[in-house]
């Protein structure tokens, strides 16, 4: 894959002035990379949640993408690694916790 032009993760997502605003940055906090205002505390914290979230779901897929190996049929054969993967930033990107 190619180099990656958006700013590189992890990022992280927290709130601020009122209860429907939602600021995601960059982990240490060095770089604000959006801003989120929605109709609700629960909306936004979701909404906020995934975007925060976006650089590690592309990693996983690039993941997938380059390493996978394809059986006959064209389908990916993952295996325990690529599985915890993906549930560990689902997981992140749902607010769940382990």
């Amino acid at each position: 894959m190619g180099k990656s032009k958006h700013t590189l993760g992890p990022w992280r997502h927290g709130f601020s002035h009122s209860e429907h605003l939602a600021e995601i940055t960059t982990e240490d906090n060095t770089k604000r990379l959006a801003r989120v205002d929605c109709h609700t505390f629960e909306q936004c914290q979701a909404d906020a949640r995934l975007i925060a979230a976006a650089p590690e779901l592309l990693d996983c897929l690039q993941h997938l993408v380059d390493n996978c190996i394809r059986n006959s049929d064209g389908s990916l054969n993952l295996g325990t690694y690529e599985i915890t993967m993906m549930e560990r930033v689902i997981t992140k990107a749902e607010g769940k916790s382990k």
